[in-house]
Protein backbone atom coordinates (compact mmCIF):
# COMPACT_ATOMS: atom_id res chain seq x y z
CA UNK A 1 0.00 0.00 0.00
CA UNK A 2 1.48 3.36 -1.00
CA UNK A 3 0.39 7.00 -0.39
CA UNK A 4 -1.22 8.46 -3.69
CA UNK A 5 1.26 10.25 -6.18
CA UNK A 6 -0.04 12.67 -9.12
CA UNK A 7 1.86 14.11 -11.77
CA UNK A 8 2.57 17.75 -12.52
CA UNK A 9 -0.36 17.37 -15.05
CA UNK A 10 -2.99 17.15 -12.38
CA UNK A 11 -1.86 20.44 -10.38
CA UNK A 12 -4.17 23.04 -11.73
CA UNK A 13 -8.26 22.66 -11.48
CA UNK A 14 -10.55 25.30 -13.18
CA UNK A 15 -12.61 25.00 -9.91
CA UNK A 16 -9.90 25.41 -7.51
CA UNK A 17 -9.88 28.92 -6.65
CA UNK A 18 -14.02 28.77 -6.01
CA UNK A 19 -13.22 26.66 -2.70
CA UNK A 20 -13.77 28.12 0.27
CA UNK A 21 -11.02 28.36 2.92
CA UNK A 22 -12.57 26.57 5.84
CA UNK A 23 -10.42 23.08 6.19
CA UNK A 24 -12.92 19.85 6.95
CA UNK A 25 -14.66 19.92 10.39
CA UNK A 26 -14.38 15.85 10.45
CA UNK A 27 -17.66 14.10 11.63
CA UNK A 28 -20.10 16.25 10.89
CA UNK A 29 -22.97 16.09 8.15
CA UNK A 30 -21.12 18.05 5.43
CA UNK A 31 -19.86 17.70 2.10
CA UNK A 32 -16.17 17.76 1.16
CA UNK A 33 -13.96 18.13 -1.76
CA UNK A 34 -10.47 16.16 -1.70
CA UNK A 35 -7.54 17.96 -3.29
CA UNK A 36 -6.30 15.21 -6.13
CA UNK A 37 -2.75 16.91 -5.64
CA UNK A 38 -2.30 17.01 -2.23
CA UNK A 39 -5.09 15.20 -0.14
CA UNK A 40 -6.51 17.92 1.51
CA UNK A 41 -10.42 18.42 2.14
CA UNK A 42 -12.06 21.45 2.24
CA UNK A 43 -15.82 21.73 2.96
CA UNK A 44 -17.72 22.29 0.60
CA UNK A 45 -21.51 22.47 2.15
CA UNK A 46 -22.46 21.36 5.89
CA UNK A 47 -25.25 22.00 8.64
CA UNK A 48 -28.56 22.56 8.59
CA UNK A 49 -30.44 20.96 7.31
CA UNK A 50 -28.16 18.17 6.87
CA UNK A 51 -28.38 15.60 9.59
CA UNK A 52 -27.25 11.54 8.13
CA UNK A 53 -25.32 12.09 4.67
CA UNK A 54 -25.68 9.19 1.98
CA UNK A 55 -24.43 8.83 -1.49
CA UNK A 56 -24.04 11.54 -3.94
CA UNK A 57 -23.59 11.87 -7.54
CA UNK A 58 -22.91 14.84 -10.25
CA UNK A 59 -25.54 15.77 -12.97
CA UNK A 60 -24.91 16.45 -16.61
CA UNK A 61 -25.05 20.24 -15.79
CA UNK A 62 -21.98 19.65 -13.31
CA UNK A 63 -24.38 19.88 -10.27
CA UNK A 64 -23.78 17.71 -7.80
CA UNK A 65 -26.47 16.15 -5.93
CA UNK A 66 -26.90 14.64 -2.08
CA UNK A 67 -28.93 12.30 -0.26
CA UNK A 68 -29.66 13.43 3.50
CA UNK A 69 -32.09 11.34 5.59
CA UNK A 70 -33.36 12.99 8.03
CA UNK A 71 -34.71 12.30 12.08
CA UNK A 72 -37.33 9.80 11.75
CA UNK A 73 -40.61 10.15 11.66
CA UNK A 74 -44.01 10.66 9.41
CA UNK A 75 -42.80 14.19 8.03
CA UNK A 76 -39.14 14.28 8.60
CA UNK A 77 -37.93 17.67 8.47
CA UNK A 78 -34.40 17.95 6.06
CA UNK A 79 -34.84 14.67 4.68
CA UNK A 80 -34.37 14.58 0.86
CA UNK A 81 -32.10 15.52 -1.85
CA UNK A 82 -30.38 18.67 -2.07
CA UNK A 83 -28.33 20.64 -4.89
CA UNK A 84 -24.68 21.97 -4.90
CA UNK A 85 -23.34 24.37 -7.68
CA UNK A 86 -20.58 25.79 -7.73
CA UNK A 87 -19.10 28.85 -7.07
CA UNK A 88 -21.00 29.13 -3.64
CA UNK A 89 -22.28 25.56 -3.47
CA UNK A 90 -25.59 26.36 -1.04
CA UNK A 91 -27.45 23.83 0.25
CA UNK A 92 -30.48 24.06 -2.24
CA UNK A 93 -33.73 21.69 -1.83
CA UNK A 94 -34.10 19.92 -4.84
CA UNK A 95 -36.45 16.88 -4.25
CA UNK A 96 -37.55 17.58 -0.39
CA UNK A 97 -40.93 16.05 -0.59
CA UNK A 98 -43.68 13.52 -1.30
CA UNK A 99 -42.36 10.82 -2.72
CA UNK A 100 -38.91 11.66 -1.26
CA UNK A 101 -38.88 10.56 2.45
CA UNK A 102 -35.78 8.43 2.84
CA UNK A 103 -33.43 8.80 0.31
CA UNK A 104 -29.68 6.87 1.33
CA UNK A 105 -28.23 7.82 -2.12
CA UNK A 106 -28.47 9.06 -5.59
CA UNK A 107 -27.51 7.93 -9.28
CA UNK A 108 -27.61 9.98 -12.05
CA UNK A 109 -28.04 9.32 -15.39
CA UNK A 110 -28.58 11.73 -18.21
CA UNK A 111 -30.72 14.22 -16.78
CA UNK A 112 -32.27 11.46 -14.70
CA UNK A 113 -31.60 10.97 -10.95
CA UNK A 114 -32.89 7.55 -9.63
CA UNK A 115 -32.89 7.78 -5.52
CA UNK A 116 -33.07 4.90 -3.18
CA UNK A 117 -35.28 5.87 -0.68
CA UNK A 118 -36.65 3.09 1.64
CA UNK A 119 -37.39 -0.17 0.22
CA UNK A 120 -38.20 1.78 -3.82
CA UNK A 121 -36.54 3.53 -6.57
CA UNK A 122 -37.57 6.70 -7.31
CA UNK A 123 -36.91 9.13 -10.58
CA UNK A 124 -36.42 12.25 -10.45
CA UNK A 125 -36.29 14.48 -13.71
CA UNK A 126 -33.13 16.93 -13.07
CA UNK A 127 -34.58 19.73 -15.73
CA UNK A 128 -38.57 19.89 -14.50
CA UNK A 129 -37.71 17.65 -10.95
CA UNK A 130 -40.76 16.02 -11.19
CA UNK A 131 -40.52 12.77 -9.37
CA UNK A 132 -42.17 9.57 -9.86
CA UNK A 133 -41.87 5.68 -8.28
CA UNK A 134 -40.01 3.69 -10.54
CA UNK A 135 -39.43 0.37 -8.60
CA UNK A 136 -41.33 -0.55 -5.23
CA UNK A 137 -41.38 -3.23 -2.68
CA UNK A 138 -40.59 -6.41 -5.14
CA UNK A 139 -36.96 -8.17 -4.10
CA UNK A 140 -36.97 -5.60 -1.20
CA UNK A 141 -39.22 -6.43 0.42
CA UNK A 142 -39.21 -10.11 0.05
CA UNK A 143 -35.39 -10.50 1.29
CA UNK A 144 -35.73 -7.99 3.75
CA UNK A 145 -33.58 -5.21 2.88
CA UNK A 146 -33.44 -2.19 1.56
CA UNK A 147 -31.35 -0.45 -1.53
CA UNK A 148 -28.30 1.71 -0.33
CA UNK A 149 -26.12 2.23 -3.18
CA UNK A 150 -26.16 2.15 -7.02
CA UNK A 151 -24.86 2.39 -10.76
CA UNK A 152 -26.83 2.81 -14.36
CA UNK A 153 -25.23 0.90 -17.12
CA UNK A 154 -27.55 1.02 -19.82
CA UNK A 155 -30.93 0.52 -18.79
CA UNK A 156 -30.12 -1.33 -15.84
CA UNK A 157 -29.80 0.47 -12.29
CA UNK A 158 -27.64 -2.25 -10.28
CA UNK A 159 -28.26 -1.87 -6.72
CA UNK A 160 -26.91 -3.23 -3.24
CA UNK A 161 -28.91 -4.26 -0.73
CA UNK A 162 -27.85 -5.77 2.81
CA UNK A 163 -28.41 -6.42 6.50
CA UNK A 164 -27.47 -8.70 9.42
CA UNK A 165 -28.28 -12.31 9.33
CA UNK A 166 -28.91 -11.82 12.71
CA UNK A 167 -32.24 -9.78 11.76
CA UNK A 168 -35.43 -10.45 12.99
CA UNK A 169 -37.19 -9.85 9.86
CA UNK A 170 -34.77 -11.36 7.27
CA UNK A 171 -31.34 -10.40 5.92
CA UNK A 172 -28.24 -10.87 3.85
CA UNK A 173 -26.53 -8.96 1.05
CA UNK A 174 -27.53 -8.83 -2.41
CA UNK A 175 -26.83 -7.20 -5.67
CA UNK A 176 -30.49 -6.51 -7.08
CA UNK A 177 -30.98 -4.78 -11.10
CA UNK A 178 -34.28 -2.80 -11.48
CA UNK A 179 -35.07 -1.92 -15.17
CA UNK A 180 -35.15 1.88 -15.39
CA UNK A 181 -38.07 1.49 -17.85
CA UNK A 182 -40.28 -0.95 -16.26
CA UNK A 183 -38.74 -1.21 -13.08
CA UNK A 184 -39.13 -4.85 -12.71
CA UNK A 185 -36.55 -6.21 -10.18
CA UNK A 186 -33.63 -9.32 -10.62
CA UNK A 187 -31.18 -10.81 -8.93
CA UNK A 188 -28.11 -10.42 -9.95
CA UNK A 189 -26.02 -11.48 -6.72
CA UNK A 190 -26.68 -13.17 -3.02
CA UNK A 191 -23.13 -12.61 -0.99
CA UNK A 192 -24.17 -14.23 2.01
CA UNK A 193 -23.79 -12.44 5.05
CA UNK A 194 -21.28 -9.98 4.12
CA UNK A 195 -22.25 -6.21 4.52
CA UNK A 196 -22.14 -4.52 0.71
CA UNK A 197 -21.18 -0.63 0.62
CA UNK A 198 -20.74 1.06 -2.88
CA UNK A 199 -21.44 -0.50 -6.27
CA UNK A 200 -19.91 1.39 -9.68
CA UNK A 201 -19.51 0.91 -13.23
CA UNK A 202 -16.53 0.30 -15.57
CA UNK A 203 -16.40 0.96 -19.37
CA UNK A 204 -17.10 -1.97 -20.80
CA UNK A 205 -15.95 -4.15 -18.13
CA UNK A 206 -17.74 -5.95 -14.68
CA UNK A 207 -19.19 -4.13 -11.66
CA UNK A 208 -16.85 -3.02 -9.00
CA UNK A 209 -18.62 -3.57 -5.33
CA UNK A 210 -17.75 -3.01 -1.75
CA UNK A 211 -17.98 -6.06 -0.07
CA UNK A 212 -17.38 -6.38 3.64
CA UNK A 213 -13.66 -4.91 3.57
CA UNK A 214 -13.00 -5.69 0.42
CA UNK A 215 -13.55 -4.22 -3.74
CA UNK A 216 -14.75 -7.45 -5.60
CA UNK A 217 -15.67 -7.23 -9.35
CA UNK A 218 -18.68 -9.12 -10.65
CA UNK A 219 -19.91 -9.91 -14.03
CA UNK A 220 -23.50 -9.10 -13.96
CA UNK A 221 -24.21 -11.48 -16.47
CA UNK A 222 -23.49 -14.54 -15.05
CA UNK A 223 -22.62 -13.58 -11.15
CA UNK A 224 -19.09 -14.90 -11.16
CA UNK A 225 -17.21 -12.47 -8.55
CA UNK A 226 -13.18 -11.95 -8.11
CA UNK A 227 -11.80 -9.86 -5.35
CA UNK A 228 -10.20 -7.02 -6.38
CA UNK A 229 -8.74 -5.97 -3.72
CA UNK A 230 -8.87 -6.33 0.31
CA UNK A 231 -7.53 -6.11 3.71
CA UNK A 232 -5.28 -2.62 4.13
CA UNK A 233 -7.06 0.69 3.94
CA UNK A 234 -10.63 -1.26 3.85
CA UNK A 235 -11.96 -1.12 6.60
CA UNK A 236 -15.64 0.11 5.98
CA UNK A 237 -15.77 0.55 2.55
CA UNK A 238 -19.02 2.76 1.35
CA UNK A 239 -19.42 4.54 -1.75
CA UNK A 240 -17.29 3.82 -4.82
CA UNK A 241 -16.73 5.96 -8.06
CA UNK A 242 -13.98 5.85 -11.19
CA UNK A 243 -11.69 8.53 -12.01
CA UNK A 244 -10.24 9.02 -15.53
CA UNK A 245 -6.92 6.70 -15.16
CA UNK A 246 -9.59 3.89 -14.16
CA UNK A 247 -8.95 4.00 -10.22
CA UNK A 248 -11.63 2.89 -7.65
CA UNK A 249 -12.03 5.83 -5.67
CA UNK A 250 -13.61 4.26 -2.62
CA UNK A 251 -14.76 6.42 0.72
CA UNK A 252 -14.08 4.26 3.41
CA UNK A 253 -16.03 5.09 6.72
CA UNK A 254 -13.03 4.49 8.67
CA UNK A 255 -10.12 5.51 6.52
CA UNK A 256 -11.17 8.36 4.33
CA UNK A 257 -10.99 8.60 0.87
CA UNK A 258 -8.77 5.23 -0.54
CA UNK A 259 -7.84 4.55 -4.64
CA UNK A 260 -7.43 0.80 -5.84
CA UNK A 261 -5.96 0.54 -8.87
CA UNK A 262 -6.60 -2.19 -11.75
CA UNK A 263 -4.45 -4.57 -10.52
CA UNK A 264 -5.35 -4.22 -6.98
CA UNK A 265 -3.06 -1.91 -5.37
CA UNK A 266 -4.53 0.72 -2.40
CA UNK A 267 -2.97 4.03 -2.84
CA UNK A 268 -4.72 6.68 0.24
CA UNK A 269 -5.58 9.70 -0.74
CA UNK A 270 -6.31 11.47 2.58
CA UNK A 271 -4.71 11.92 6.38
CA UNK A 272 -5.75 9.18 8.73
CA UNK A 273 -8.74 11.40 10.78
CA UNK A 274 -9.25 13.83 8.05
CA UNK A 275 -12.34 12.67 7.41
CA UNK A 276 -14.53 10.74 9.42
CA UNK A 277 -17.80 8.54 8.51
CA UNK A 278 -16.98 8.93 4.33
CA UNK A 279 -20.33 7.79 3.27
CA UNK A 280 -20.40 8.53 -0.67
CA UNK A 281 -17.72 9.65 -2.73
CA UNK A 282 -17.88 11.14 -6.59
CA UNK A 283 -15.10 12.43 -9.26
CA UNK A 284 -15.70 15.62 -10.59
CA UNK A 285 -15.21 16.75 -13.93
CA UNK A 286 -12.65 18.70 -12.59
CA UNK A 287 -10.74 15.77 -11.23
CA UNK A 288 -11.42 16.92 -7.78
CA UNK A 289 -12.81 14.07 -5.30
CA UNK A 290 -16.18 15.19 -3.64
CA UNK A 291 -17.05 13.27 -0.16
CA UNK A 292 -20.12 12.81 1.59
CA UNK A 293 -19.33 12.73 5.33
CA UNK A 294 -22.51 10.59 7.00
CA UNK A 295 -22.52 12.52 10.56
CA UNK A 296 -22.62 11.07 13.95
CA UNK A 297 -23.78 7.87 14.70
CA UNK A 298 -27.93 7.70 15.47
CA UNK A 299 -28.89 7.91 18.74
CA UNK A 300 -31.57 5.55 20.40
CA UNK A 301 -34.26 5.70 23.28
CA UNK A 302 -35.65 2.45 24.02
CA UNK A 303 -38.14 1.98 27.19
CA UNK A 304 -39.38 -1.31 28.65
CA UNK A 305 -41.98 -2.09 31.57
CA UNK A 306 -39.83 -3.39 34.49
CA UNK A 307 -41.85 -5.68 35.10
CA UNK A 308 -43.79 -8.07 32.56
CA UNK A 309 -45.95 -10.80 32.48
CA UNK A 310 -44.07 -13.95 30.98
CA UNK A 311 -45.23 -14.44 27.10
CA UNK A 312 -44.32 -16.44 24.38
CA UNK A 313 -44.48 -13.76 21.83
CA UNK A 314 -41.06 -12.50 23.27
CA UNK A 315 -40.43 -9.15 25.74
CA UNK A 316 -41.89 -6.15 24.96
CA UNK A 317 -39.80 -2.70 24.46
CA UNK A 318 -40.12 0.61 22.56
CA UNK A 319 -37.73 2.04 20.70
CA UNK A 320 -37.43 5.30 19.35
CA UNK A 321 -34.49 6.22 17.04
CA UNK A 322 -33.05 9.71 16.19
CA UNK A 323 -33.19 7.79 12.53
CA UNK A 324 -33.10 5.36 10.37
CA UNK A 325 -31.04 2.87 11.99
CA UNK A 326 -30.60 -0.86 12.91
CA UNK A 327 -31.03 -1.76 15.71
CA UNK A 328 -29.00 -4.40 17.75
CA UNK A 329 -29.96 -6.32 20.83
CA UNK A 330 -28.46 -8.50 23.26
CA UNK A 331 -30.87 -10.34 25.66
CA UNK A 332 -29.79 -12.20 28.84
CA UNK A 333 -31.61 -14.43 30.73
CA UNK A 334 -30.98 -14.84 34.67
CA UNK A 335 -32.88 -17.31 36.61
CA UNK A 336 -32.89 -17.25 40.36
CA UNK A 337 -29.96 -15.53 39.89
CA UNK A 338 -28.10 -17.52 37.72
CA UNK A 339 -27.54 -16.55 33.87
CA UNK A 340 -29.02 -19.62 31.83
CA UNK A 341 -29.36 -17.97 28.34
CA UNK A 342 -27.49 -14.79 25.87
CA UNK A 343 -29.10 -14.44 22.55
CA UNK A 344 -28.08 -11.28 20.38
CA UNK A 345 -30.39 -10.06 17.27
CA UNK A 346 -31.39 -7.28 15.30
CA UNK A 347 -34.36 -5.37 14.30
CA UNK A 348 -33.60 -3.81 10.73
CA UNK A 349 -34.55 -0.61 9.35
CA UNK A 350 -36.09 0.83 12.31
CA UNK A 351 -38.13 4.32 12.04
CA UNK A 352 -39.95 6.73 14.53
CA UNK A 353 -41.43 5.15 17.37
CA UNK A 354 -41.61 1.32 17.02
CA UNK A 355 -43.09 -1.48 19.65
CA UNK A 356 -40.89 -4.50 19.33
CA UNK A 357 -40.81 -7.71 20.67
CA UNK A 358 -37.77 -10.14 21.50
CA UNK A 359 -38.64 -13.37 21.10
CA UNK A 360 -36.81 -16.48 22.84
CA UNK A 361 -36.43 -19.70 21.34
CA UNK A 362 -38.58 -22.57 22.68
CA UNK A 363 -36.61 -24.17 25.21
CA UNK A 364 -35.74 -21.11 26.50
CA UNK A 365 -39.54 -19.98 27.03
CA UNK A 366 -40.39 -23.71 28.44
CA UNK A 367 -37.05 -23.07 31.08
CA UNK A 368 -38.55 -19.98 32.04
CA UNK A 369 -41.98 -20.78 32.09
CA UNK A 370 -41.74 -23.96 34.52
CA UNK A 371 -38.98 -21.59 36.84
CA UNK A 372 -42.24 -18.97 37.27
CA UNK A 373 -44.48 -22.17 38.19
CA UNK A 374 -41.69 -23.18 40.63
CA UNK A 375 -42.05 -19.74 42.03
CA UNK A 376 -38.29 -18.99 40.92
CA UNK A 377 -37.57 -15.21 39.99
CA UNK A 378 -36.57 -14.61 36.46
CA UNK A 379 -34.71 -11.27 35.03
CA UNK A 380 -34.19 -10.16 31.50
CA UNK A 381 -31.18 -7.43 30.78
CA UNK A 382 -31.94 -6.30 27.46
CA UNK A 383 -28.94 -4.31 25.82
CA UNK A 384 -29.86 -2.23 22.75
CA UNK A 385 -27.61 -0.39 20.51
CA UNK A 386 -28.28 2.20 17.31
CA UNK A 387 -26.52 1.32 14.15
CA UNK A 388 -25.95 2.75 11.16
CA UNK A 389 -27.05 0.07 8.36
CA UNK A 390 -23.97 1.27 5.70
CA UNK A 391 -21.39 2.55 7.49
CA UNK A 392 -21.68 0.21 10.83
CA UNK A 393 -21.25 3.47 13.11
CA UNK A 394 -22.79 2.56 16.56
CA UNK A 395 -24.31 4.73 18.80
CA UNK A 396 -25.09 4.70 22.51
CA UNK A 397 -26.13 1.85 24.18
CA UNK A 398 -28.65 1.58 26.78
CA UNK A 399 -29.40 -1.41 29.06
CA UNK A 400 -32.92 -1.99 30.14
CA UNK A 401 -33.80 -4.75 33.09
CA UNK A 402 -37.14 -6.65 32.91
CA UNK A 403 -38.75 -9.21 35.59
CA UNK A 404 -41.14 -11.52 34.23
CA UNK A 405 -43.92 -13.14 35.85
CA UNK A 406 -46.59 -15.56 35.27
CA UNK A 407 -49.05 -14.79 33.14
Amino acid sequence: MSIKRFGAAAAVFAAAALLPAAASAAGNPQVVRVDPTTGAAKTLAGGAPFTHLGGLAFGPSGTLYVANQGPVGPSPRGAGIYSLAAPAFAITPFAASAPTSDPAAVVASGTTLYSLDGDRVLAVDTVTGAQQVLSSGGLYDQLGVDPAFGAVSGRTLYTTASTTCASAEGGGAYVIAVDTVTGDQSLVKRFGCRALGGIATTPGGPLVVAVGGSVVELDPATGASSTLSSGGALKSPQGLALDASGDVIVADAKSGVVAVAPGGDQSPYTAPGAIVGASGVAVGADGGIYVAEAGPAPGLKATAASRQRFRRSGIALTLRPSRSATVSYTAAITIAGRQGFAKSAAFKGVEGRRAARVKLPGQVNDRIARALRQGRKVTAKLTVRPQDARSGSVGKATVLRVRLVSA
